[in-house]
């Protein structure tokens, strides 16, 4: 499989997810946006950026729809 420059595998990137990484995968599958998300975690857009792409390299996925397909496949955490 070819991995990505962008989202470059990790030395813990079968290392279970966070608590604050959980609940935005959660929201993610729900739809929601980077602003929403942001607003109901009390989190800045950029925060949750942040941690959306330590999800994607902890699952070694590029994108949102990967993500919960991995995560919802049995990888949760």
């Amino acid at each position: 499989m070819h991995q990505s420059s962008r989202y470059p595998a990790a030395s813990d990137a079968h290392s279970p997810l966070t608590v604050r990484e959980i609940e935005v995968i959660r929201y993610l599958a729900k739809g929601f946006l980077y602003k929403e998300i942001a607003d109901k975690m009390d989190l800045s857009y950029w925060t949750v950026h942040k941690l959306q792409h330590k999800i994607y390299v902890k699952l070694r996925v590029s994108n949102r729809t990967e993500a919960i397909n991995k995560w919802s496949g049995g990888i949760r955490t």
